[in-house]
């Protein structure tokens, strides 16, 4: 405890500093220094409390500032990760319709390819037709330029074949077959007019019956827009057939 007469005063520079007075002095200045004192500290405490209220809000200020920065930067983050997302969605949506766009184009490109193979087995297939068509035709004409060139002495139903060949052999079988059926009929004249004496009428004709249908293809055979519409299996099941029929 400080002395009577000896007091502590603030000085200025805010720096403590003791003063010491006459005893006779000392009750007086003691309420003067005490009333200075109270208020210097009245002044000091208000200070302080400014100082702790000015240093309380640029905290606060200070916090609402990291806050705001804070919510900024997630809000940045959280931007930069959904632009990140879309951009990586855009890149997956690329890739599906590039990998889609490339089936599409190896499906068109199959179609194709089966298409031409169609076509092309349809193609051989018409040729073939036509071929043996033209040659059956050939061969018609060929018997039938036979048949008039033995100037009525041969059986015409008697005259058929596949190929030239057994056509020139069933002539010469329809030329005897006709030159039998005559000298059969002139030895039942002559037997008739021996016995008779008369001519008999003409005895029963030949029964001979024998097709000269070809054999060849010809038929029923499909056109271009009914083989393009054709199961796949049944276009196989035909173009077997045909080809059978054409002896192929």
């Amino acid at each position: 405890m400080p002395n009577k007469g000896e007091f502590s005063i603030i000085n200025k520079d805010g720096v403590e500093e003791k003063v010491i007075l006459p005893e006779e002095h000392a009750d007086k200045v003691g309420l003067l220094v005490e009333s200075v004192l109270r208020k210097q500290s009245e002044e000091h405490e208000k200070k302080l409390k400014d100082t702790v209220s000015i240093e309380k809000k640029k905290l606060y200020d200070t916090i609402e500032q990291t806050k705001k920065e804070k919510e900024a930067a997630e809000k940045k983050a959280s931007d930069f990760e959904k632009a990140e997302a879309e951009r990586n969605k855009a890149l997956e949506d690329k890739k599906k319709a590039e990998t889609d766009s490339k089936v599409l184009i190896e499906q068109l490109e199959q179609k194709l390819k089966t298409d031409a193979e169609r076509v092309q087995a349809i193609i051989d297939l018409k040729d073939k037709e036509f071929k043996a068509e033209l040659s059956r035709r050939d061969l018609e004409i060929y018997k039938k330029e036979k048949i008039f060139n033995a100037n009525g002495k041969i059986i015409p139903e008697l005259v058929s074949g596949n190929s030239t060949e057994e056509i020139d052999v069933a002539v010469e079988k329809a030329k005897a077959r006709y030159i039998e059926i005559i000298e059969g009929q002139k030895q039942a004249i002559e037997d008739e007019l021996m016995k008779t004496g008369k001519i008999p009428g003409a005895g029963p004709k030949d029964k001979d019956k024998a097709s000269g249908a070809s054999t060849l293809a010809g038929g029923d055979f499909k056109s271009w827009e009914e083989l393009m519409k054709m199961d796949p299996k049944d276009f196989l099941d035909y173009q077997k057939g045909a080809l059978a029929k054409l002896g192929v």
